[in-house]
């Protein structure tokens, strides 16, 4: 009896970790990052569930994608329920800005926990069985970016401004002197797709990145505020 129960909170708890992986069928968020500019009375985002059944959701901005919540922020609702065929907006608003930078933007990570909603029986009552509590969640999070006013260039200007140094044959340094957090949306060096890194690079950041063999050219595109893809640029090292 007791090998058997093993077996099943194994198997139960084997469902609950593949879970995390999935994706919730037909809920999504309307954007893929948020800009919030200083001076803003909040910043909005959309919801929109194309499932034919509802989900709970619980939101909220916090300080990294598993951390705690950031102070700085709230969002309205913090919890609703998102009927089937809808869509429902969520306000993020501004507490405190008095720990933020004013020469560079901010990250923080919104993120919507979303829970299906309790099966129903033949009768309209919900089902209350073992099986009928074993519910699969999953979480969405996105880039929050706060960026203060009277910033000394503009974005667009900061994507093409990179700066490039070969540390060797196989490393190659990447700055970033804007007061943006950048994210590469491709990077090749000779024509050839780098793609073993982390594309986010903060204010003033240095990273080092791993190159197949001595770079001649440097050509990338960024992630602009929409979420789509910036001009190509290039850089080419003098000979």
């Amino acid at each position: 009896m007791f090998t058997l129960l093993k077996k099943i909170i194994f198997l139960s708890l084997s469902m609950l970790i593949m879970a995390e992986s999935y994706a919730v069928s037909g809920v999504a968020l309307g954007q893929t990052r948020i800009v919030y500019n200083e001076g803003n009375k909040e910043q909005t985002i959309t919801i929109i569930n194309n499932d034919d059944k509802a989900y709970l959701v619980q939101a909220g901005v916090y300080v990294s994608p598993n951390g705690i919540l950031d102070d700085n922020f709230y969002v309205i609702p913090p919890l609703f329920r998102l009927e089937p065929n809808k869509e429902n907006t969520i306000k993020i608003i501004l507490k405190s800005k008095k720990s933020l930078p004013s020469d560079k933007e901010s990250i923080a990570y919104f993120s919507a926990n979303v829970i299906p909603s309790s099966q129903k029986t033949n009768n309209g009552s919900e089902d209350n069985s073992m099986q009928a509590k074993i519910t699969i969640s999953t979480r969405s999070v996105i880039k929050l970016f706060y960026r203060p006013e009277n910033l000394p260039i503009s974005y667009k200007k900061s994507e093409s401004d990179l700066k490039f140094k070969l540390i060797n044959d196989n490393k190659l340094e990447v700055y970033n002197p804007s007061p943006y957090y950048l994210t590469f949306a491709s990077l090749k060096v000779n024509n050839k797709s780098i793609s073993n890194f982390d594309t986010l690079i903060g204010p003033n950041e240095k990273k080092i990145i791993s190159i197949y063999n001595k770079a001649n050219t440097i050509e990338w595109s960024l992630i602009n505020d929409y979420g789509g893809i910036s001009d190509n640029y290039q850089y080419v090292f003098k000979k």
